[in-house]
């Protein structure tokens, strides 16, 4: 669930006073954040945020002045860095989006929903980055860190090639599911999101270990035997296994030995799936 909060409603017009600036565009600024803010929805959150870039854009390269600065609030935390306005947008936009994407039966639809949600929280991870802070404020206040943006970047794209997967089963979109889920978790501890660790890591070993032949049934078992003992694991994955496990036991003989695993990325190998992502359009 995305987090609303109560809003004191921004007058823009009366902070600007700048011919290259009409007041009706500034206006209609206020009217977008008032009604944000009292009906937080995707298409309220899209309208308001591509003005509210649009504008700060102009402001800090046209160098426009400001008569007063708006004082922005997120989360009880406060400031008239203009970035901390739109991390509070874009990251209600970004939810509202992964949510959405969540009823969404469409996988195609859904994986476009993710896009979105993906370049907004990797826009919050980039203008968090400018925003000055007190490292122990900054490490409660989990919107201002970029550290928390990718982490939430990662898991969207995991969640999009896991999505790819279930499209269609293939060991390199559950690969890439479970790499960048294990790195998300690893940036931003949250235990709830250790439960899709398990789950695409489980599916990934099973893909690896249907790409083998018969005759390494043994190490079929050997890369299960210790997955599905974790809270988490599907029951496919445990059923897949115990039928293995028997056949070895009565067939094969084989040793229950493997140096087979899935493999583990870097952060700067996640820099380059994630890019890849970002060149595949999303419409």
């Amino acid at each position: 669930m995305y987090i609303t909060c109560k809003m004191t409603s921004l007058y823009f017009e009366q902070c600007i006073h700048n011919d290259k600036i009409p007041t009706k565009t500034l206006i209609s600024l206020s009217e977008c954040q008032r009604t944000f803010n009292k009906t937080p929805t995707v298409e309220h959150a899209e309208k308001y945020y591509v003005h509210l870039k649009k504008l700060s854009t102009t402001i800090r390269y046209r160098r426009i002045p400001i008569k007063q600065h708006p004082q922005f609030e997120y989360d009880s935390f406060q400031s008239t860095n203009w970035n901390l306005e739109m991390i509070r947008v874009a990251t209600m936009y970004k939810d509202m989006l992964v949510e959405k994407s969540e009823k969404e039966e469409d996988l195609k639809q859904k994986n476009k929903l993710l896009a979105k949600a993906m370049r907004l929280s990797n826009e919050c991870s980039q203008m968090s980055s400018s925003i000055l802070y007190e490292k122990e404020r900054n490490r409660l206040f989990k919107y201002i860190n970029p550290q928390y943006h990718l982490a939430q970047t990662m898991k969207i794209a995991a969640n999009r090639f896991f999505n790819m997967y279930r499209y269609k089963s293939n060991y390199l979109a559950i690969k890439k599911a479970f790499q960048l889920q294990e790195l998300a978790y690893l940036l931003w501890r949250n235990d709830e999101d250790l439960t899709d660790v398990i789950k695409y890591k489980s599916k990934a070993l099973l893909e690896l270990a249907s790409k083998l032949k018969d005759d390494d049934c043994g190490q079929r078992v050997a890369l299960l035997q210790k997955i599905v003992l974790k809270e988490g694991c599907p029951e496919e994955v445990k059923s897949q296994y115990e039928i293995w496990k028997q056949q070895n036991e009565s067939v094969y003989y084989q040793n229950v030995v493997t140096d087979k695993d899935v493999d583990v990325i870097s952060l700067e190998d996640s820099f380059d799936i994630l890019s890849k992502c970002f060149e595949i359009p999303s419409k």
